[in-house]
């Protein structure tokens, strides 16, 4: 995955270390997402989409109840439009899932 054209558009941050990058894996996140993460901790484009930081991974994921209203999935981003990006956690599938309104319960 080459994102230099990605990161000419929007505020790319500081890609995470190979260490954490396997602490993550271990714990819960999708290859894909790994691997993103390998050259970008994070993003938001000019029309506000977002890909969040892995340090604020797991907040954004208790505070939308995420394990709760869509086991096996990890949010992984948003619109900043109440609507949210998802991945299945366990690697199956690189697909990224739109969700329902962020905080309603309808996931």
């Amino acid at each position: 995955m080459d994102i230099g054209k990605l990161a000419a558009l929007c505020g790319i941050r500081v890609a995470t270390s190979a260490a954490g990058l396997d602490e993550l894996r271990r714990a819960w996140l999708p290859p894909a997402l790994v691997e993103l993460y390998r050259q970008a901790g994070g993003f938001e484009t000019p029309s506000e989409v977002a890909v969040y930081r892995i340090e604020d991974l797991a907040d954004r994921n208790e505070t939308f109840e995420v394990a709760r209203y869509s086991p096996g999935y990890c949010l992984i981003g948003d619109d900043s439009g109440g609507r949210g990006f998802r991945m299945a956690c366990d690697g199956s599938s690189d697909a990224v899932f739109i969700s329902g309104r962020l905080g309603s319960g309808g996931f």
